[in-house]
């Protein structure tokens, strides 16, 4: 068995004694050689090619621009869109919060509902006459209340798109 071992490990050194592999340390790989450089034959059949230099008049120009047009004005950066938390409500959400208001600030799907019926309501009261204005007050009231009673996402969302379709009406 031990002899079998021997012959195996013999064999992957290369046919040296396992003292003899020991020896050789540097196993370091010898360096690549670059292929040689491509020769291309000019029309004539000629190996040698001519090195002419390359000057800007030698490149075409496939811009449809002519020499003379003013440059394009630079681009301009665009701001990304803002984040998802710094789209908020219409209302500071410092400080104390209902429950409505906390849920409302931490999602930006119903601070964009609250937002959007904010501007309904807004439209909405200033282009009725005064003696309308009162009515539209209660009713936007009305509808905090029942907006309060909301324990879940769900409920508020149903609420703001109600009251938003009432506020388009």
């Amino acid at each position: 068995m031990v002899a079998a071992l021997a012959i195996a490990l013999a064999s992957c050194s290369g046919g040296q004694s396992a003292d003899e592999g020991e020896a050789q340390d540097d196993l370091t790989p010898e360096p690549i050689q670059a292929p040689p450089p491509i020769q291309l034959e000019d029309a004539q059949g000629s190996d040698e090619v001519a090195e002419t230099p390359v000057t800007t008049d030698d490149i075409a120009d496939d811009t449809g621009l002519d020499s003379e047009s003013p440059a394009p004005p630079p681009i301009q950066s665009i701001d990304p869109p803002p984040s998802r938390s710094s789209i908020g409500p219409t209302y500071s959400c410092d400080g104390q919060l209902t429950n409505v208001e906390r849920m409302v600030c931490e999602d930006s799907g119903l601070a964009g509902l609250e937002r959007e019926m904010v501007a309904r309501y807004n439209a909405r009261r200033d282009a009725s006459p005064a003696s309308e204005r009162d009515r539209h007050l209660a009713d936007q009231r009305r509808f905090l209340r029942q907006l309060r009673g909301c324990q879940t996402r769900a409920c508020i969302s149903a609420a703001y798109r109600q009251r938003i379709g009432e506020l388009s009406r």
